[in-house]
């Protein structure tokens, strides 16, 4: 997904074809994770079937403040958003349902809800309790933005450690180097690589070559 914002002008302007398609953009990892800290930040129960989260739709209502069902059932007719019968699982998702969500065997009234309308949801309900998740997402992903740049500059630095491993190696072997031409080939690269990073004057005389210094000093 783009953004919440991109989700939310959606919503605002009714366009269902945007939805559908932001929707569909949903990492499915990402979105099992998301769900996961928003059922644990709400307190209310999740059902995790083959890579995917399920609520109730009646205790969704709760967190979103609707007097009852109706209002978030409407929602999720008018978004055409995933919804699932508990009578309509297997006997497999029924019984981990049974588990996770302390329904009855039985039951033949609950309804589960996915990912996408709680998205939904949090950015359409005007309900105070409803803004109260509009921000959590707002700031969830705020979170995200941050830790992904953190994550940016730990690769970056990975790979500079990287380099810098192999450009020591190389170094090791300059005197080893009886071909001259090679050796002022890799040297001019290791000047390359390293100038600038180690702060340091003449840094070029690091890896010069001794007739190197003999001509800049004639």
């Amino acid at each position: 997904m783009a953004s919440m914002l991109d989700l939310e002008i959606a919503v605002l302007n009714q366009d269902h074809d945007k939805i559908q398609s932001l929707i569909g953009d949903l990492d499915r990892k990402t979105e099992l994770e998301m769900f996961r800290k928003a059922a644990d930040h709400f307190g209310f129960n999740l059902l995790e079937h083959r890579g995917r989260g399920y609520a109730m739709r009646s205790e969704l209502a709760r967190v979103f403040g609707y007097g009852n069902e109706s209002g978030l059932r409407r929602l999720c007719e008018r978004h055409d958003t995933e919804s699932i019968p508990v009578g309509a699982l297997g006997e497999d998702a029924k019984s981990l349902a049974v588990k996770a969500l302390g329904i009855k065997r039985n039951d033949g009234k609950t309804t589960l809800v996915a990912w996408d309308t709680f998205l939904i949801a949090g950015m359409e309900s005007q309900t105070d309790a409803s803004k109260t998740v509009k921000a959590y997402l707002l700031q969830m992903e705020r979170a995200g933005r941050v830790a992904g740049g953190a994550l940016d500059i730990a690769k970056s630095r990975e790979l500079r450690l990287k380099e810098a491993d192999r450009v020591s190696m190389i170094a090791a072997r300059l005197d080893r180097m009886k071909d001259n031409t090679l050796r002022r080939k890799v040297s001019a690269y290791l000047d390359e690589v390293l100038d600038g990073a180690l702060d340091i004057d003449k840094q070029r005389d690091l890896f010069a070559l001794p007739e190197a210094k003999d001509a800049e000093t004639a």
